[in-house]
């Protein structure tokens, strides 16, 4: 019998697991858009992305049973001793992404808002429980951000860096992860439908966004040798953008006006969250003194990770 090389097992694995994340993913989004529709609005879409977002790291599992792969040194146990400035960066970069965010958006995209009223608005009890809520809620469902980074940043990137160098292995895997995306944001996910180019537009700003986040989690992952600040920062980034960003930015404006996220504003958060994001992966990759985290080995007779 033939004995693949490394390189060969390493490929085999890594497509068996994106066969395993993308198809049941799109299953599931197509089977949604067939009986509901290209919506978000359905009280059916959050159970469906939830499932979605579990997808990876049960493909990660099943990936390492079904070829034979080692099931230690995944990446998912966090050192606090070692990882609790990775926590910290994961927690503070969304939270300062949402604060400016709320700035820009009131001072350049509302013109019937009210920048001057931001201040009273983060200083008010309402804000910091509505603060504390979303936080806790974060804690909470980890689990669906964990089942994201598990299989993204516990399973592919590892596989990736070993056929390409870093920086092309953080753009193929930020253009995968966005286009595990692609249905969702046909139903509206992030960018809405009203924008010129759409969804192929959307589609592509994802895989943009991705990318960069991607870059970012990635950092947290190899510095702190755990998928676990990763999926803190990706849930906090979705809950504060998609839950206290709006309820700041409505509570700057007049009485009787709501916040609806357009397409330009949908635009300015992501860059924003990207700029950041960005800044800390680069700090996490330059600052000196951390401890830098390769692919962890397998047992004799598999490959690394």
């Amino acid at each position: 019998m033939k004995t693949r090389t490394p390189t060969q097992q390493t490929l085999r694995r890594l497509l068996l697991f994106l066969l395993i994340t993308f198809v049941p993913a799109f299953a599931v989004q197509l089977l949604y858009v067939f009986f509901i529709g290209l919506t978000t609005s359905s009280e059916w879409y959050a159970p469906m992305v939830s499932v979605c977002m579990l997808l990876p790291a049960f493909a990660h599992f099943v990936t390492r049973v079904g070829s034979g792969e080692s099931l230690h040194h995944t990446l998912f146990f966090l050192s606090l001793r070692r990882g609790w400035p990775c926590l910290l960066t994961a927690f503070f970069c969304p939270v300062i992404s949402v604060l400016l965010t709320a700035v820009c958006v009131v001072t350049w995209f509302l013109p019937q808002g009210d920048p001057a009223g931001l201040p009273a608005v983060f200083s008010a009890p309402d804000f910091w429980l509505s603060f504390g809520k979303i936080f806790l809620l974060s804690v909470l469902n980890i689990a669906f951000a964990l089942g994201e980074e598990y299989g993204w940043r516990g399973y592919m990137m590892p596989k990736l860096e070993q056929f390409m160098p870093f920086p092309a292995a953080v753009a193929a895997g930020g253009a995968l992860w966005g286009l595990w995306h692609g249905l969702l944001i046909g139903c509206g996910h992030n960018f809405g439908q009203d924008y010129p180019g759409y969804p192929w537009t959307g589609v592509g700003l994802m895989m943009l966004f991705c990318t960069v986040l991607g870059f970012f989690f990635t950092m947290l992952t190899k510095r702190s040798g755990s998928v676990i600040p990763a999926a803190l920062a990706h849930i906090l980034i979705n809950n504060l953008n998609g839950v206290l960003l709006p309820e700041m930015l409505s509570a700057s404006l007049p009485e009787g006006l709501r916040y609806s996220m357009s397409f330009s504003a949908s635009l300015l958060t992501l860059s924003i969250t990207s700029g950041v994001s960005l800044a800390a992966g680069f700090w996490l990759l330059l600052a000196p003194g951390a401890k830098k985290t390769p692919p962890p080995t397998g047992e004799k007779g598999s490959d690394p990770c």
